[in-house]
């Protein structure tokens, strides 16, 4: 009589197909997690896009005028102006995937802010999109040179978590340095020309508002005169 083979597997065999299927899990988790994270990028420099874009449609309805930075009749600041206005949707537009800070004030949640010149010393002739004065009338749009920032990622939590601060420097008057929200140490930004850039904190910590800037075409925040 003829013995039957057996075919279970052997221990190594057991352990090496564990260790094998660990692999591949943790190759396959780092794989998915890489694409959510792309995903989050992806849909935050969306939005930065659309507010740029609805901006450039008020100002063609507005004598070419961005909105204010603050409705000097209104109690509603340029992103309640795009809403009311039917140019976005409140919501999710206004809110970075990565955003999960909790805020001061109970409200919308808003992950983005505008480049004004609190921080912008105008008497050296430079300036920014927004004035000083938040009620103030702010730029033409067609007058803004096509590299300055207009939109950006603007949160970040105090030490406590307990309310979310401005991310980039001279956003609406709100004191704190560049931010890093991204694994690669950045955060988007929205220029006058609709196109968004991702840079870090050291990039454009080159660019300071205690500074001349001595001529500096290049310079995001503000152009000359």
């Amino acid at each position: 009589m003829t013995a039957r083979k057996k075919n279970a597997f052997t221990l190594i065999e057991l352990l090496s197909s564990i260790a094998l299927i660990t692999i591949l899990l943790g190759i396959l988790i780092a794989a998915i997690g890489r694409v959510q994270r792309e995903a989050r990028k992806s849909v935050s420099s969306s939005n930065i896009r659309q507010i740029v874009l609805s901006m450039h449609l008020y100002a063609t309805s507005n004598n070419g005028y961005l909105p204010y930075q603050m409705d000097p009749d209104n109690n509603r600041d340029w992103s309640g102006i795009l809403v009311d206005e039917e140019l976005l949707p409140e919501g999710e537009v206004f809110q970075s995937p990565e955003d999960n800070f909790t805020r001061r004030f109970e409200g919308q949640v808003r992950s983005y802010a505008i480049n004004s010149s609190k921080w912008t010393y105008l008497e050296n002739g430079y300036k920014s999109p927004w004035p000083k004065d938040r009620q103030a009338k702010p730029s033409k749009a067609s007058l803004i040179p096509p590299n300055i920032i207009l939109v950006a990622e603007n949160f970040g939590g105090a030490a406590d978590n307990t309310g979310a601060n401005v991310g980039v420097a001279e956003f609406e008057g709100l004191d704190a340095l560049t931010r890093d929200f991204y694994d690669e140490q950045g955060a988007f930004y929205g220029l006058a020309d609709a196109s968004v850039i991702f840079k870090s904190s050291a990039e454009m910590n080159e660019y300071r508002a205690d500074t001349d800037y001595a001529g500096n075409p290049l310079d995001p925040w503000k152009w000359k005169n």
